[in-house]
């Protein structure tokens, strides 16, 4: 009986494993020389938008596809600039990223009225959040 079940289950999971691998979790938007924009990197950008300027791009969707093309053509300048500044061997301090990660993250929690409201919205925990905005912090530091 219970091999039977375990048969069955196992069916069932290689029935829906080839539906599931052709969902994609995650795109390409763009390559610029080593470094790779994926589209969950421009909707990030997009829902940090949305909540700074109390908008709804998501709804709009002529707003969202101008946003994001925005949002991208920024990225890729970034990206340019980054390059350049690894070849002039420029970093951040920690020190000086954390304390620019703790600021807006604090923020956002004003603007979200709470933690969990800003994990909600995001769809992540805080740590998670802290280390998403940290790497583009740095960047922008840099930049």
């Amino acid at each position: 009986m219970i091999r039977q079940w375990i048969l069955q289950l196992g069916a069932v999971a290689m029935l829906l494993t080839p539906a599931l691998a052709q969902q994609p979790i995650d795109g390409v938007a763009a390559v610029v020389g080593k470094e790779i924009i994926l589209i969950s990197d421009i909707n990030t950008m997009l829902t940090q938008y949305a909540m700074q300027n109390k908008v709804n791009p998501f709804k709009d969707e002529a707003l969202l596809n101008r946003l994001s093309k925005q949002v991208l053509d920024r990225m890729i300048d970034e990206k340019l600039l980054l390059i350049r500044a690894e070849e002039d061997t420029l970093i951040a301090e920690d020190e000086r990223v954390d304390q620019v990660v703790e600021q807006q993250v604090n923020g956002f929690m004003q603007q979200a009225g709470s933690q969990e409201a800003l994990e909600e919205y995001y769809g992540m925990s805080l740590p998670l959040i802290k280390r998403e905005m940290r790497k583009r912090v740095a960047n922008q530091i840099v930049i």
